[in-house]
Parts: structure tokens; sequence; C-alpha cells
């Protein structure tokens, strides 16, 4: 296995998790949109944690 195709498979879980982001960030977006007026604090907590979950 040539290191090449390890960097592959990284790179192709890196665009995956940040598919999912976008598609929360859109998610999350579209409910503010709808009327759900949360506070920013609490948005930003909600932000920290989308983070934190896509670097792991």
């Amino acid at each position: 296995m040539s290191s090449l195709f390890f960097c592959k498979i990284i790179v192709e879980i890196q665009h995956e998790k940040m598919a999912k982001f976008r598609a929360l960030q859109t998610k999350l977006y579209s409910s503010l949109d709808e009327g759900y007026n949360l506070p920013q604090q609490l948005l930003f907590f909600l932000y920290k944690i989308v983070v934190a979950a896509g670097k792991n």
C-alpha cells in the first residue's frame, strides 16, 4: 500500500465530514429563518460542538 493511497482515503474522509458539517449548518440556518430565534450564545455553543466533532 502506498502512502498516496492513504492520503486519498484521508482526503475523502475530510470531504465527507465537511459535507456533513455544511448540511448541518444549512439545517441550522434554515431553522433560524423559520423563526426559532436562538440566543447568539447558544448558537456559538452549538457551532463549537460541530467544529469539535469535525476535528475527530
